[in-house]
C-alpha cells in the first residue's frame, strides 16, 4: 500500500520565544498533506515494542521517506531558528512513540522534566498524530535553569536529591503543571498534524492529562513521530 508522506504546501509556520532564556520553539500546523497516511503506516506496518530508554511506552521505526522529507523541509529553517549550520545535519534517531504507562508505574525520573541532550545543536522534532496531551517547558525553581549543560545538570540533580530527602518523593504522576521543584514556562497542546521543534537541551516533558488514552493502538493512543537531528553550531 502506498503512503503519501509529502509535506503540505500550505503548512502554517510560526516561531515562539519561551522563558527567560527566550528559547525558540518552531511550530508548524497542518504539516503533512495526508497525515492519516502516517497513522495507517503506524497501525499496519510499524513493529512497536517497549522502549529501552526512559520513554514510558512503546516505540517503532519511522519510514525513511518521512525522515527524508522532514530533512528537506525543516533543514533550511534550522539555521535561522536555532543558530546551526544547516549542511551539517546528522540524523541521531527517529521513531514512532505511544505512551502506555499508567502513572503508578512511572520511574522517578519519568515524573520530572528532562533534557534529551546537553548539546544545543541537537534539535528535537515532535509531530503529533493525535489530539491528546501535549508538551511543556520548565524552569528549575532553585537555579533558574531552563536549559542544561552537563555541569548544570549535575548541580540541578544534586539539589533535586536534597529536596526529596528533606520533603519526600514526587508523587507518581506525569508532569502536567508546575510543582515544588519546577515551574512550567510554556505548553504546546497536541493537535493532530502539528509539528514542533526545539533544542534538546531545554527542560521539557510530555504532559498527559485525564483525557489521554494510555492505549497501545496507534489509532487510539497518544501517537507521535519523534526525530532528533544533530547540527554543528553556527
Amino acid at each position: 500500500m502506498p503512503y503519501d508522506l509529502t509535506v503540505n504546501e500550505r503548512v502554517a509556520v510560526q516561531t515562539q520565544l519561551v522563558g527567560r532564556e527566550r528559547q525558540p520553539i518552531l511550530v508548524m500546523d497542518d504539516y503533512l498533506r495526508d497525515p492519516e497516511a502516517l497513522v495507517r503506516y503506524a497501525a499496519s506496518e510499524a513493529p512497536f515494542k517497549p522502549s529501552q530508554a526512559m520513554y514510558p511506552g512503546i516505540v517503532a521505526p519511522m519510514p525513511d521517506a518521512y525522515v527524508e522529507g522532514l530533512l528537506d523541509v525543516l533543514g533550511p529553517m534550522m539555521g535561522a531558528t536555532f543558530g546551526v549550520k544547516v549542511d551539517t545535519a546528522f540524523l541521531s534517531d527517529s521513531y514512532f512513540a505511544i505512551v502506555t504507562f499508567p502513572p503508578e508505574q512511572l520511574h522517578f525520573r519519568q515524573r520530572l522534566p528532562h533534557v534529551d541532550d546537553y548539546d544545543p545543536g541537537m534539535i528535537a522534532i515532535l509531530h503529533y498524530l493525535c489530539n491528546q496531551g501535549g508538551t511543556a517547558l520548565y524552569r528549575h525553581r532553585a537555579t533558574g535553569y531552563e536549559s542544561l549543560n552537563q555541569e548544570q545538570n549535575q548541580h540541578m540533580q544534586s539539589l533535586v536529591t536534597q529536596d526529596i530527602a528533606s520533603k519526600g518523593a514526587i508523587p507518581p504522576q506525569y508532569v502536567s503543571a508546575s510543582n515544588r521543584l519546577f515551574e512550567q514556562t510554556a505548553s504546546f497542546q497536541a493537535k493532530f498534524n502539528r509539528l514542533i521543534a526545539y533544542r534538546g537541551s531545554i527542560l521539557h516533558s510530555m504532559y498527559v492529562d485525564a483525557n489521554t488514552k494510555l492505549d497501545p493502538n496507534p489509532r487510539v493512543g497518544r501517537l507521535t513521530a519523534n526525530v532528533f537531528l544533530r547540527f554543528e553550531r553556527g
